[in-house]
């Protein structure tokens, strides 16, 4: 029996696999604007003064038409002198404006609030979403804006963890590999039409697009407001989603530092994405069970929990290489950590978050 369902499982994750592989490598369409829209970026953050100064700079490299773009940078209440280091850079701006929150003001939570804000004051017809902490590529926008054919409403591409003043550890491969993981299997299920969630980013959209779900506003309550609004446009209007893997547009975030912020981090995921799509809770249950499988087979000496464990090796191998963003060299040194941290995440998640439904934000604690 135990051995029966091990193969069977086996050939399904390999089958999955082998699906996402193949998803993730065909080109999406694209085509050429037939004039320069107005483009409106959007940075919301807080306390974020020791990331802020790459993110700026990268902001004053992109190559787009300084008339037809405009920046709004949200400072959340900080405490650590971000709001100044924003004033200074925005000083002789004219298409950079500097949005001041304060504590408790916000009409929603989280971050939502924040951008919820500097939307209702942009005007662009395209709306590009980036972080505080991250830095975006000099032909970000240009190239987003090559995927927005006449169906297309919200546009997505990779972000990628950088290193530390140079540096990487374990955590920080093992974090990279975990991102590079989900963000492939995201953009193979809209390539199949079922888009179920993308990093809020490296994000754009169309503001009719927006408009027509009703915005943050009439979304359902989640920090995760990246996911609700992909999930609202991918469900509720006729508009396509991309989530494209184009190198152009990769845009560097950094990895959690320690392994409580990574908890923190992954809880707020768990959490927030629940109301994924079928097609995602089918991924999520096959991995859960096939993981769970090779924890059972080794608990009772079980020897078919090998045949599990060649095929999640295999087929999580397949879809890391369905985009070579790492070296087989750099895969090889990072695997081994990737996937003790899947399979301890499998385990201890599931009742974590049945025990404990709080999630923190910031400085900020939230009940689910």
């Amino acid at each position: 029996m135990v051995g029966t369902l091990s193969l069977l499982l086996a050939i399904l994750y390999v089958s999955l696999s082998l699906w996402v592989w193949y998803m993730v490598r065909r080109p999406w369409p694209r085509c050429e604007q037939a004039d320069v829209p107005m483009v409106s970026v959007i940075i919301a953050g807080r306390n974020e003064m020791e990331q802020l100064p790459g993110c700026l700079d990268s902001l004053m490299q992109l190559q787009y038409p300084a008339e037809k773009l405009e920046i709004l940078l949200v400072d959340d209440a900080s405490h650590d002198g971000s709001l100044a280091l924003l004033q200074a850079f925005a000083e002789g701006k004219q298409h950079v404006t500097v949005l001041a929150l304060e504590r408790g003001v916000k009409e929603l939570s989280g971050k939502a609030g924040a951008v919820l804000q500097a939307i209702e004051k942009s005007s662009g017809e395209y709306i590009f979403i980036t972080d505080a902490d991250c830095r975006v590529p000099s032909r970000w926008i240009e190239t987003h804006l090559t995927y927005f054919t006449t169906e297309v409403g919200m546009v997505g591409g990779l972000t990628l963890l950088r290193r530390r003043h140079g540096k990487t550890s374990l955590l920080d491969r093992v974090q990279a590999l975990d991102w590079l993981f989900l963000q492939l299997i995201s953009s193979a299920c809209a390539q199949a039409g079922k888009p179920l969630s993308w990093m809020g980013n490296n994000m754009a959209f169309r503001r009719s697009a927006y408009d027509e779900v009703g915005g943050y506003r009439t979304l359902n309550y989640s920090l995760i407001e990246d996911f609700s609004l992909l999930n609202a446009i991918s469900r509720k209007t006729s508009w396509r989603v991309v989530l494209h893997t184009d190198q152009a547009a990769i845009v560097q975030s950094r990895p959690e530092k320690t392994l409580k912020q990574l908890y923190q981090q992954r809880r707020r995921w768990a959490l927030g994405i629940l109301p994924v799509r079928p097609l995602g809770k089918m991924l999520m249950a096959v991995t859960y069970c096939i993981r769970m499988l090779v924890w059972l087979c080794a608990a009772l000496l079980y020897p078919a929990g090998w045949i599990a464990l060649a095929a999640i090796v295999l087929g999580d191998g397949l879809i890391l290489s369905s985009r070579p963003v790492f070296s087989a060299r750099e895969l090889f040194r990072s695997g081994l950590g990737f996937e003790l941290f899947y399979f301890l995440f499998v385990m201890l998640m599931p009742p974590a978050l049945w025990l404990d439904k709080t999630i923190i934000w910031k400085d900020d604690v939230y009940a689910y």
